[in-house]
């Protein structure tokens, strides 16, 4: 059964991305230049990354007991209204939509970078045969950085660099069953891999730090044999950082815009970034966390660290801890009884207007739910450093 049909994508480019369809390639069609496809996919993956913000309001609006993977109506439904999600809303609608535009596209595991034991917790989207037979590209929608290409990886070694908003990245291949995404970060910043670059300008020294890693030659046509892995992502708090951390970013005009926590980060200049404190903190870990898993002692113990599909050999660059439809709410996440409702934050109210002023399309009550939800845990992971 096809996630999105033919006329659901078009439909989506036309009045959600504002792509025309007349200026929809046919992909099958070998007189379509390459060219023309990759310009093509380009300005969809910007129109995308400009209106859909990548954000972990909908997982935190639910409290932890009660959290858990999202089914594809509701990624279908969230992703029509233009409310976005995590990689795994994201993604899966980005192989949804290009599989309904006739393109050969697949889905694989990726482990992300992260200082938690939680193999397979990104999801990302492969395209073949894009080019030329055979020939394999990368789309990413939903890492929280803005990746706008359709990547090639047909590489020996290592990708191109590119550099895009706040972001210079590369695609290194270590072997044809492990690829990774790597980011230039400041020397000063944790990282033991180092190519000894440095900024003429700013006399700043850099080093290459993996972001996430992945097998190619893993591609499924299914959401289902990625179920298990996400239950165990969504369902343990502990496995994933947005589990914790409020936050919402999107590029418009290929700007950066988020709001994490209590901050307001925007991409004022290219590539600069300028943080602006909402509120004062003052969110702190509280016991009820403890009595909320001990209502459930056996849901996070239960669910075991899956096996990574990404690969079984030993990771041999040194790790470095990182984190980067209907409009009818009444059975969504954060939709919590009117008592609870009554229970605002005073202190958070600025925060929450700063999201219905940058995030119109994320219902106001789901936005309450998820900051309520912050005070009960406090930040767990660390952020990654653009966003500290």
């Amino acid at each position: 059964m096809e996630l999105l049909t033919k006329e659901e994508g078009l439909q989506y480019l036309q009045d959600a991305l504002g792509i025309p369809i007349s200026e929809v390639p046919n992909f099958s069609e070998k007189s379509v230049s390459a060219e023309t496809k990759l310009s093509f996919l380009e300005t969809l993956l910007r129109a995308f990354l400009a209106r859909e913000p990548f954000q972990s309001i909908y997982l935190m609006s639910d409290e932890i007991i009660n959290r858990r993977r999202p089914t594809w109506d509701e990624i279908k439904r969230d992703l029509l209204l233009g409310r976005g999600g995590l990689c795994y809303w994201q993604n899966a609608f980005m192989y949804a939509l290009l599989t309904s535009l006739g393109l050969n596209a697949g889905m694989t595991y990726s482990t992300f970078n992260l200082n938690i034991n939680s193999p397979d917790n990104h999801l990302i989207v492969l395209i073949h045969d894009l080019v030329a037979p055979e020939s394999l590209h990368l789309v990413d929608a939903g890492i929280g950085y803005y990746i706008p290409h359709v990547v090639f990886l047909d590489f020996t070694k290592e990708s191109q660099e590119y550099t895009d908003s706040f972001l210079t990245y590369k695609f290194c291949k270590e072997s044809e069953n492990k690829f990774y995404m790597m980011k230039k970060v400041p020397a000063d910043t944790p990282s033991s891999i180092s190519n000894g670059a440095e900024n003429d300008e700013t006399n700043q020294h850099y080093t290459w730090s993996w972001v996430h890693f992945f097998n190619p030659l893993i591609s499924l046509k299914k959401l289902e044999p990625f179920f298990p892995c996400f239950d165990y992502c969504f369902t343990d708090f502990t496995k994933l950082s947005t589990h914790t951390s409020p936050r919402a970013m999107f590029w418009p005009n290929g700007k950066f815009v988020c709001l994490v926590n209590s901050r307001l980060i925007q991409e004022k200049e290219e590539g600069k970034l300028t943080k602006t404190n909402i509120i004062e903190t003052v969110v702190k870990v509280n016991p009820l966390v403890s009595r909320q898993n001990n209502s459930h002692p056996t849901k996070v113990a239960e669910n075991k660290a899956p096996r990574t599909h990404s690969d079984d050999s030993k990771n041999t660059l040194n790790e470095t801890p990182e984190e980067i439809p209907s409009a009818d709410t009444k059975n969504e996440h954060g939709n919590h009884s009117e008592d609870q409702n009554k229970h605002n934050i005073p202190e958070f109210e600025p925060l929450v207007q700063a999201y219905e002023k940058y995030f119109p399309t994320l219902p106001t009550q789901m936005v309450r739910a998820a900051l309520r939800n912050w005070t009960v845990t406090g930040t767990i992971c660390p952020v990654p450093q653009h966003l500290a």
